[in-house]
């Protein structure tokens, strides 16, 4: 494994005085998801070297634990090294050693990340403080063997543990909703709806307290007892069914699930002999665009910021 001689920090990220600990970082500007804001860089070495530096030096050594006998030492106190933890962190990690916005980011928000994604040392324990309602109150080196940590960052950890964690984690599964993923549907769609800025309309969202009376079909994908996707299907009129509620927890993007949600709807429009299915989709979701055109979706016209498609079948 390769890694920068230097780390990175965005622009966009500054240290200040933090409620958490000490200092932390802050966003000057709004970060959109998605956005990379650090990458870390140093010196890889074995665990014997990492112990005789522990050892021999009077100051503090900042590392990150990469594989099993493999650890990252950041070059000195790096300004990367003041970020904070938090039990419900705004970054997280992707692969290149990346840290990217979880969610959006405002202004003068400080920026975290789960320690729980960066050690598997057993001897590690920190109190928390982070003030999160997900606060575990201890973060530990056995943190990310913890389910609902699994299922909350998907593939989002530092390399080693991300092996360790495939190791665990359940096979996903696409089902036909039933009542009891009633609830966990409705927070996919809220957390969706809020990492793209949107709000809860009542008009709009009436279809999550009983989805049963508006769709014809509504699947889920489940992590466990987990929704992390869905896709629906309205009842057909002429012959053209609505594709609905199309979505996907961050953690679960770039691994082909989006496909598989999308042709499972294509399969059953045209099980039921229809001619075509529609859709439409914010502007802002332009990995959505691209997934629907590859699917052979068609852009029929464009209306105050939103794209209307269809394919025929």
């Amino acid at each position: 494994m390769t890694v920068p001689a230097e780390p990175w920090l965005s622009p966009a990220i500054e240290i200040r005085a933090s409620d958490i600990a000490g200092r932390g970082l802050f966003a000057r500007e709004p970060v959109a998801v998605g956005v990379r804001v650090a990458r870390f860089g140093g010196r890889l070495v074995d665990d014997a070297e990492l112990r005789a530096l522990f050892a021999s030096s009077s100051t503090y050594i900042d590392t990150i634990s990469i594989d099993r006998d493999l650890n990252l030492v950041l070059p000195g106190r790096s300004d990367n090294g003041y970020g904070n933890h938090s039990c419900d962190p705004n970054l997280w990690w992707e692969p290149g050693l990346w840290l990217t916005a979880r969610r959006r980011i405002a202004v003068d928000e400080e920026v975290t990340v789960d320690y729980g994604t960066i050690t598997d040392d057993p001897d590690f324990s920190m109190p928390c403080s982070c003030g999160s309602h997900l606060c575990r109150g201890t973060v530990t080196g056995r943190d990310w063997a913890v389910p609902a940590l699994q299922r909350r960052y998907g593939h989002h950890w530092i390399p080693g543990l991300l092996k360790k964690r495939r190791d665990v984690v359940p096979a996903l599964r696409i089902l036909e909703m039933t009542a009891s993923d009633r609830e966990g549907f409705a927070a996919l769609v809220n957390d969706i709806h809020r990492a793209f800025g949107f709000s809860f309309d009542p008009d709009l969202d009436a279809d999550l307290a009983d989805p049963a009376a508006f769709y014809q079909h509504v699947w889920v994908l489940k992590d466990g007892d987990e929704v992390v996707g869905s896709a629906a299907l309205t009842p057909p009129r002429e012959r053209v069914m609505t594709l609905k509620r199309m979505y996907l927890h961050p953690s679960y993007r770039g691994q082909g699930w989006g496909r598989r949600l999308l042709a499972t709807a294509i399969r059953a429009a045209t099980a039921a002999s229809c001619r075509a299915i529609r859709l439409d989709t914010s502007e802002r979701q332009s990995a959505a665009r691209r997934l629907y055109e590859a699917a052979g979706f068609e852009l029929e016209r464009v209306s105050n910021g939103t794209r209307y498609y269809v394919k025929h079948l």
